[in-house]
């Protein structure tokens, strides 16, 4: 049995992504797929789905995410373990804690603090035959950051996920056609992770606590209480690193011109 952690970036990521995989290695994945846009591009799987791929948001809405999951569980052995793990994301602590958890399940899936419906526009809940109050009242589960163990219930999982996340109904910001509005108190749709929480309580898995430092927020009985390990990963979006040092250096510079001034 391996392990291997597996991410996307595109060019504004790429440092970011590098010091995910490198924390991997430290922190016991040594394993790494990193796969990026420019090798995105030049498959099929682009081809077919071009026109959702282009789109700004997410880099093609996230839709690489479970083509990239599934591709990785392809050219892996049965009871070898995937971890996919966001690019702005890097790891803190050993792995061990959430490896043992996957003796028990082959699909690990971590809670986020929001109901779905709030979540999710009404076209993901009717076009997956999911629209009932099951679904609508679940909390979301998170995109960032899933583990698998490669079995017959996981592949199925991942590309029926992938399969969803195909149909532009589903998946993107349309307006929609199902004739049904949104729920009142609708934010807006999470796409990938609206498509991934509604599978989640279709083949009714459990949900465990987030394990990046926002995880600690959560009411306990919102996932499996009696699963405790401390904060594994760092959630840091280091795309916005840049924009940040020039603010706070700009910041700098408006502090000292009025010190200077005083004096």
């Amino acid at each position: 049995m391996k392990s291997v952690l597996v991410s996307y970036a595109d060019e504004v990521y790429l440092d970011a992504q590098r010091k995910l995989h490198q924390t991997a290695y430290i922190y016991g994945v040594p394993l790494s797929i990193p796969y990026t846009r420019n090798e995105l591009i030049r498959t099929s799987f682009y081809l077919h789905n071009k026109t959702i791929l282009d789109v700004k948001k997410g880099g093609g809405l996230w839709l690489w995410k479970p083509y990239i999951i599934a591709e990785t569980l392809r050219g892996m052995d049965y009871g070898d373990i995937a971890l996919y793990v966001d690019a702005g994301m890097y790891i803190t602590g050993h792995l061990s804690p959430l490896i043992s958890l996957t003796k028990n399940t082959d699909i690990l899936l971590f809670n986020i603090n929001h109901t779905n419906k709030f979540w999710t526009k009404r076209d993901c809940f009717v076009y997956m035959d999911c629209d009932s109050k099951l679904y609508w009242e679940t909390m979301q589960s998170a995109g960032f950051l899933q583990i698998y163990v490669k079995s017959p219930l996981s592949v199925s999982f991942v590309d029926e996920w992938l399969k969803f996340c195909q149909n532009r109904d589903i998946l993107t910001d349309l307006s929609n056609t199902c004739g049904l509005d949104n729920f009142k108190g609708f934010v807006d749709h999470r796409h990938d992770q609206s498509v991934l929480s509604n599978l989640r309580v279709k083949y009714n898995l459990p949900q465990y606590p987030d394990p990046t430092q926002y995880g600690g927020f959560l009411p306990r009985h919102l996932y499996n209480s009696e699963v405790h390990y401390s904060t594994l990963f760092y959630h840091h979006r280091l795309r916005y690193q840049k924009l940040y040092i020039r603010v706070l250096h700009s910041l700098y510079l408006t502090a000292k011109r009025i010190l200077n001034f005083k004096k």
